[in-house]
């Protein structure tokens, strides 16, 4: 993948501001559906990058760790790096919380689709749809591969509910929360509902969520450097 080398005016990296305008961000979105997010990234560095960001975080080697430790919104934090890793992954990527802010950036404008394509029942859809990330597949007609939602607080239950509306499809459903929280997770696919469909679930740390993002970034910039 080459990296995005935009000639408009308005673009951050022939002017060094920091976010891309509107068209810019269009014309990355037609010309390839899954790779304009991280080519939206390299758009949104300034030619001083934010040294707070999690990309110059991952550019500078430092620790995840320490990232997602400072982080005021956690939540919102894991669904960006979950959006950007799914872009990465050449999924189509949704959520519902368009407003959130991860480095700046609306989760909205992160994602490839606006809402949830029409796949299966309408009453499904909307069920899942709210779930806090999806990954669909890259096809004509998108199903969802993965869906995630970030448990940093509550007790899962209201979360895998929601998922559960997908007990017939093939997609794996992932709980995102603190290493320290997987043996509430192991408890609640333990019961019913969940017990019947317990191989569907999986938990992953939010440290890992962290890891794999930072290792994305490192593999993006050294392909970019590579491919010409």
């Amino acid at each position: 993948m080459n990296a995005h080398h935009c000639t408009e005016s308005k673009c951050p990296l022939a002017t060094g501001v920091k976010h891309c305008e509107v068209f810019c961000i269009e014309k990355q979105r037609q010309a390839d559906s899954s790779k304009w997010v991280w080519e939206y990234m390299r758009c949104q560095k300034p030619k001083k990058a934010e040294p707070s960001s999690a990309y110059q975080y991952a550019l500078d080697k430092r620790s995840y760790r320490d990232y997602i430790g400072n982080r005021p919104d956690l939540h919102a934090t894991i669904e960006g790096m979950l959006i950007e890793i799914g872009n990465y992954l050449d999924y189509n990527t949704y959520t519902p919380d368009v407003n959130r802010l991860f480095d700046g950036k609306r989760l909205g404008d992160l994602c490839v689709f606006r809402q949830v394509p029409d796949f299966t029942y309408q009453d499904v859809r909307e069920r899942i749809g709210r779930c806090d990330v999806i990954w669909f597949s890259r096809t004509a007609h998108p199903f969802p591969k993965y869906v995630f939602e970030v448990e940093t607080t509550t007790d899962f239950e209201r979360s895998m509910l929601k998922m559960f509306a997908l007990k017939e499809f093939e997609t794996r459903l992932v709980l995102v929360a603190h290493e320290n929280r997987r043996h509430l997770f192991e408890q609640r696919i333990s019961h019913d509902p969940f017990a019947a469909i317990a191989s569907k679930f999986h938990f992953r740390p939010v440290e890992l969520v962290a890891e794999f993002y930072f290792n994305c970034v490192e593999h993006y910039e050294l392909r970019s450097r590579f491919l010409v």
